[in-house]
């Protein structure tokens, strides 16, 4: 995805995620002007053909809009929803992830690491890596291994207790780079323009896309039960929703003063 079409995406899922129809431009308000007068039509329509953003039934109505769809919002997200899975009830069971593959199989080796990675696992030993659920990203490479014996096998543990958890946690996930990353996200979420300007807000924008994408590569968003102490990721969280909320503001803010 080009990079201006990515920005596109990852500002219209938090700013409401919903893109009023081009000819309805003279009554638009906020993100949405801005997005027509600053020449993203061609991302829009890239959006639309990709599933990522979709037309509203009734293109006719005065109410007709575009909007996100759960596809572009799990793009837009990084694959992940932090607040689905700090919610999820854990069932006490561990998911332990074994592979044996041989040196020719380098490619699929290092396919299937990146899978195990992006899907929030964390790795006890090269070959072992553990989940506190089943990611369904991982169910048809789990399916496939069937014909591959030893390729892939999933095991399941009962929960030892709560300081075993603790420890497989400390082991599989580096926490301090976890903090590391929403240190950083802080800081940019303080750095939001106060004024009104739609080119620092665009660059802000993207310094805020890069610090999500690093917490997204590096936090695992365990079940709350899970997450060990001192992990500031709630907080920031909370921070970071109030502040896309003041962005929002600053469009109508653009807009109002026909901004470009």
């Amino acid at each position: 995805m080009k990079a201006k079409t990515e920005l596109l995406l990852y500002m219209l899922a938090w700013c409401g995620g919903k893109l009023l129809s081009p000819s309805l431009r003279y009554q638009t308000m906020g993100f949405e002007e801005w997005a027509y007068r600053n020449g993203f039509l061609r991302e829009i329509q890239r959006l639309e053909a990709q599933g990522f953003l979709e037309k509203h039934p009734d293109a006719g109505s005065m109410k007709a809009f575009s909007r996100v769809t759960e596809a572009g919002e799990r793009v837009a997200m990084g694959g992940r929803n932090p607040e689905r899975t700090w919610n999820q009830e854990w069932d006490r069971r561990w998911r332990l992830f074994l592979f044996d593959m041989p040196a020719k199989e380098h490619a699929l080796r290092k396919a299937l690491l990146r899978t195990l990675r992006r899907c929030g696992c964390g790795c006890l030993q090269n070959s072992v890596w553990i989940s506190p659920v089943l990611p369904e990203e991982l169910r048809p490479l789990l399916d496939a291994a069937e014909d591959r014996p030893g390729s892939l096998i999933l095991l399941e543990a009962e929960s030892r207790g709560d300081t075993m958890d603790r420890m497989m946690v400390e082991d599989a996930w580096d926490f301090d780079r976890v903090e590391e990353a929403y240190g950083e996200l802080s800081a940019v979420l303080a750095e939001l323009p106060e004024e009104p300007d739609p080119q620092k807000v665009q660059a802000w924008a993207k310094s805020e896309m890069e610090a999500w994408k690093k917490i997204v590569a590096t936090d695992p968003f365990l079940p709350l039960m899970l997450c060990p102490q001192g992990y500031s990721g709630f907080e920031v969280w909370k921070t970071r929703q109030q502040t896309l909320a003041r962005v929002y503001g600053l469009f109508d803010l653009i807009n109002a003063s026909g901004g470009k």
